[in-house]
Order: C-alpha cells, then structure tokens, then sequence
C-alpha cells in the first residue's frame, strides 16, 4: 500500500499535502506520531497500529478509537512488552501532572493484563473517578468474578482466545527478586538487568548475585523474559518492589527497588516462605509462565519451545 510519513516538525505544506492524498486515498497507510491523529475524523479507517504504548489509557482510547468509525470491522494493534512499561513510568514521572506516574501505571495494567475483556478494562477506568486505577488493578487480580455488570465485547483477544485466568504462587520469585536487589551495591536494578538475572544470565557480570544462589537466597528459573517482567510489574503493583526514577541526559531511567514495606524480605531464603504472602499473579491459563507453581498445587508446563538467549542480549 502506499504509505506516507507524518510528524510534528514536518512541513506544514507538506502536511497539508499528505492529509489530502490520503483523504483521496492516493495514500492509504501513514506512519506517524500522535501529531496526526488530532482532528481526524475519517470513517473508513480499517486499523490503527500502535508501534510503542501511549503516555495514558486516555490517549490509547482516543488515537485507538480512529478505527471503524463507519460501523464496520477494524483492527486495533498494540505492539507491547513488559520491559516497555520502563519507559511508560519515566514518561509518567517525567510530566507535569502531578497524577502522570499514576496514568502511566494505569496504561502498564491494561497492556499487560491478560484474561480480562479489553472492552471492560476501558469502561471501568473511563467510567471511574479518582479510584479508576485502582478498579484497574482489581480486575488484573479478579479471578474472572465479574461483579461489574459490564458485559464483555466478543471481540478483544481476550475474548476471541476465550482466556481465563491462572493463579500463581508467585512468594518464591517475588523473595528472589527482593534479594537480587539487595545484593547489588546500588540496591536497584533495571528491568532488563532483574529479568536477566532472575534467568540467571550476566552472572559472570554481577557475581554478588551469582553468591545468592550457594545461600538459598534466589531461585533462578528459566522463565520467559516477558514473564519475568510481567511479575516485577505485578510485585510494583502489590508494594513489594517499588520504583526509583534517575535523570540521565535526555532521558529518565527507571529502576526496580525494594518496597519500604517490605524491607524485612531481604536476606530471606526462598524456602522460608511460611508467614509471607502468598504473593498470587494471575496469568493467562492457556500461557502460564513455565514452571512456577499455580495456587492449586500443579506445575504448568513450557507455554511455548524453550528459547536461547546470549548473556548480552536485550531480548527474550
């Protein structure tokens, strides 16, 4: 298809040129930043692709809902992955509004829950006041009890997968990652460097966490990269890990640390679990993360083959 280019600091005669080769539909994709979506009110548009999440939920529906205005099926595509929500928590802590970390985790919940209707995600947090990231954060943990009275819309891949949620007994994990960030010096880590190091990859890099392993102190496990994340996110949510925002040139970095609450974790080894937690995730029963218990007792087995990953790699 013919595909045109649209930004803020563009030309605006050469704005005003692509605007109308694609209502004359001379250009029928644009690959674009949010510059282009204010104002339009097309009908016919038949998707609407998001390379990287939105700043907020509020702008995801806004720029998503550009699609199938006509009535007529559209496909809405938000490319994601956990290690993503970094960037959404500096965007957040970056802006001027004093509630701008608060949306961010918003847009981070809904992108990363994975057995609730994306229909209903949007309806409660739209519909809801001050507590809408907090019925947000209900729902990742609902046990698929609907007490919302929101009927689902058939048409989410939540839906379309029919997929229902599975409880984990994520305590030993969450212990792991608490005493990964206490043995470092910094005492706070990257979500690229938690994920690696709960794979138990660049050890040869942090040997003081390589040390936790021979003290019963972590458990590394061969988890998928996006599931290691997607737990580090659900214990920020939970308050056993925290965030700890850096300026750094242009751009603000985003650490994981240890939640005050929960200070007394450290030193705790992973087969001290009585009296703590549980600490229960829930994930997507028909992807569970490959060998981390679920709550009633069986071990999930591999949600997909094995994947080899180089210790200086940023991918999963």
């Amino acid at each position: 298809y013919p595909a045109g280019l649209y930004y803020g600091n563009l030309e605006r005669e050469k704005k005003e040129q692509l605007h109308q080769m694609w209502r004359s539909g001379r250009v029928q994709v644009i690959v674009a930043t949010n510059a282009f979506g204010m104002g339009i009110n097309s009908l016919d548009v038949r998707f609407v692709v998001h390379y990287t999440a939105p700043k907020t939920v509020e702008n995801y529906y806004q720029e998503s809902g550009r699609a199938g205005r006509d009535g007529k099926p559209a496909d809405c595509v938000l490319f994601y992955r956990t290690t993503d929500s970094s960037k959404l928590s500096g965007w957040g802590f970056d802006g001027q509004a004093i509630d701008g970390l608060i949306k961010a985790h918003a847009m981070i919940n809904y992108a990363e829950c994975r057995h609730v209707c994306r229909k209903i995600l949007l309806q409660l947090y739209l519909e809801g006041t001050a507590d809408r990231t907090d019925a947000l954060q209900a729902m990742l943990n609902s046990r698929g009890k609907p007490s919302h009275g929101i009927e689902p819309c058939s048409s989410c891949d939540v839906c379309v997968e029919r997929r229902l949620p599975l409880a984990i007994d994520c305590t030993v994990p969450a212990i792991t990652m608490v005493n990964i960030i206490n043995a470092v010096s910094a005492k706070r880590v990257t979500r690229m460097q938690m994920i690696k190091y709960f794979r138990g990859h660049m050890l040869n890099k942090a040997p003081e966490v390589a040390a936790l392993a021979g003290r019963n102190l972590v458990k590394f496990e061969s988890v998928l990269a996006n599931d290691v994340g997607f737990i580090a996110n659900r214990l920020v949510s939970l308050g056993v890990l925290a965030e700890t925002f850096e300026h750094s040139g242009y751009v603000t970095n985003a650490y994981l640390a240890i939640g005050s609450r929960y200070q007394h974790m450290a030193g705790r080894t992973v087969d001290r679990t009585q009296g703590l937690g549980p600490f229960v995730i829930d994930f997507s029963a028909d992807a569970p993360p490959r060998g981390l218990p679920a709550v009633d007792g069986t071990i999930p087995t591999a949600s997909g083959p094995a994947i080899a990953i180089n210790d200086d790699s940023d991918e999963d």
